[in-house]
């Protein structure tokens, strides 16, 4: 893991080591609690859709440059991300 994590550091990457394997870390844990919390924001009725795209687009930088976390979901495929929403958002809520 050292040597990893210096290539990584010569390369111009900012490595982390990860101390405990869990599921939820192998799936991108920020995107998909950022995809949890946008669905949760326009079920409840806070936001329209379009609105948490554009927020996002508009506001915490590169990440979602061009598509915001549901325009991404509708482009990766809605079937794609229901599959892994059945099983990691019970992963994310413990």
């Amino acid at each position: 893991m050292d040597v990893i994590y210096r290539v990584a550091e010569k390369l111009g990457k900012m490595p982390v080591f990860v101390k405990k394997d869990i599921p939820r870390l192998r799936e991108q844990p920020a995107p998909v609690c950022g995809f949890r919390e946008a669905l949760h924001l326009v079920e409840t009725g806070v936001v329209s859709a379009q609105d948490v795209d554009r927020t996002l687009k508009c506001g915490v930088g590169f990440r979602y440059p061009w598509l915001g976390p549901l325009e991404t979901a509708d482009l990766g495929g809605l079937e794609i991300f229901h599959g892994i929403s059945q099983y990691l958002f019970k992963e994310l809520s413990r």
